[in-house]
């Protein structure tokens, strides 16, 4: 659906706000409704092994996607 409303655009924001975020490989991430898992997987690859990145999001549906999202990514 984001593909579609924004053209793809919202790819480059979510990789330009992680790039410009400051996130250190050491660093632990919380990422608050989080959703499709988007950014966790952008912060994961990131931070690699030095580091933890927690999705957490209210919606339970949502939660589940981004788990099978991060998943099937390998992540």
């Amino acid at each position: 659906m984001n593909d579609i409303m924004s053209f793809g655009i919202h790819r480059l924001w979510k990789r330009f706000a992680v790039n410009i975020s400051g996130i250190r490989k050491d660093s632990c991430i919380l990422d608050l409704a989080g959703g499709t898992g988007d950014i966790t997987k952008l912060v994961y690859e990131k931070l690699r092994k030095n580091g933890h990145v927690t999705l957490c999001d209210i919606n339970e549906n949502m939660l589940n996607h981004g788990r099978e999202n991060l998943i099937n990514t390998g992540i």
